[in-house]
């Protein structure tokens, strides 16, 4: 499972580079406001999916977009690899406490090799209920290594395979007809 390859365009990533640096450092961020660029890559990418346009923000403290009465709140985390059904999704125990009603899970593809540049591509790989996501998912202490990609946790944050999530394009269907 790779999920849904979105083609990161230059209107994409030259909106998602304004945002992280009009953002700065976020608290509670993992990354100290380095994966803000990322995380808005991620963001536009499923709202291009969506036909959403980009100008369109509805970003709160809690989440990142409203589609069809969701509050959603999008994660994104950069891959070197196309990702696969048993990489995890991960949720930072710092962000338990957002206050949205569903995630969706992106990964942001750097290709291996290319080096630095712009990310070619994003997979939008699932979404869940945020009920059903801790219900399901497994909890990571901080610096215990990760399995599916053998990473140690940044932080104490809780998993969860990207098999078990629901395809992005069920989330379309139920809510579309």
């Amino acid at each position: 499972m790779a999920g849904i390859r979105i083609v990161n365009t230059a209107e994409i990533i030259e909106n998602a580079r304004l945002k992280a640096a009009e953002m700065g450092r976020l608290r509670n961020s993992i990354r100290r406001g380095d994966g803000n660029f990322d995380g808005f890559v991620g963001e536009n990418a499923f709202k291009a999916f969506l036909h959403i346009p980009l100008s369109l923000d509805q970003n709160t403290y809690d989440y990142d977009l409203i589609w069809q009465g969701m509050r959603i709140d999008v994660k994104s985390k950069p891959s070197k690899a196309i990702p696969l059904g048993h990489y995890d999704t991960s949720v930072a125990e710092t962000s338990m406490h957002q206050r949205c009603t569903h995630y969706v899970f992106t990964r942001i593809y750097y290709p291996r090799g290319v080096g630095v540049g712009d990310p070619p591509y994003t997979y939008i790989m699932g979404f869940i209920s945020r009920d059903e996501y801790f219900a399901r998912a497994y909890r990571r202490e901080q610096g215990h290594v990760d399995p599916s990609n053998g990473q140690p946790a940044q932080v104490a944050c809780w998993n969860l395979a990207h098999s078990k999530l629901t395809p992005i394009t069920f989330m379309v269907r139920k809510q579309c007809g």
